[in-house]
């Protein structure tokens, strides 16, 4: 039995923004739940979200950027308006590092018409990006 669901249909221009991945994990989306959450996504027109097939190791590669974030974080004295500029960076910096991480790792790609169903949360949530849009 469902007790919650949230339904999120997007539509977007071409763009080069995701030539570099950004690969992440999606959070829990109902934190009311003690149930396992998912996400099921789909494909009318265009390319498919792309998943790493290893999304355990992936889990783990994420998680070792994470530490290492708070760790830089922690060690770090800002001026207020400094903390947006040092968030934005690192969000940049991290994106490019996990590409290139990535880069040679099997990828599965759903093609038009194919459904995927993934876990999301914080336990064992698949590592996916969204994929490239542009005309390159």
């Amino acid at each position: 039995m469902m007790d919650h669901y949230w339904l999120d249909i997007r539509a977007q221009q071409s763009s080069e923004y995701f030539d570099i991945p950004r690969w992440h994990n999606d959070g829990t989306f109902f934190q009311r739940s003690k149930r396992r959450q998912w996400k099921l996504v789909s494909v009318i027109l265009g390319p498919g979200t792309l998943f790493l097939v290893n999304g355990k190791e992936g889990n783990a590669e994420l998680e070792e950027r994470r530490k290492t974030r708070q760790e830089e974080w922690e060690n770090r004295t800002f001026a207020n308006e400094d903390e947006d500029k040092w968030w934005s960076e690192m969000r940049d910096k991290e994106r490019v590092t996990m590409a290139e991480k990535f880069a040679e790792w099997d990828v599965m790609q759903p093609q038009v018409g194919d459904i995927a169903f993934f876990r999301v949360g914080d336990v064992n949530a698949a590592v996916h990006s969204e994929p490239k849009t542009g005309y390159s």
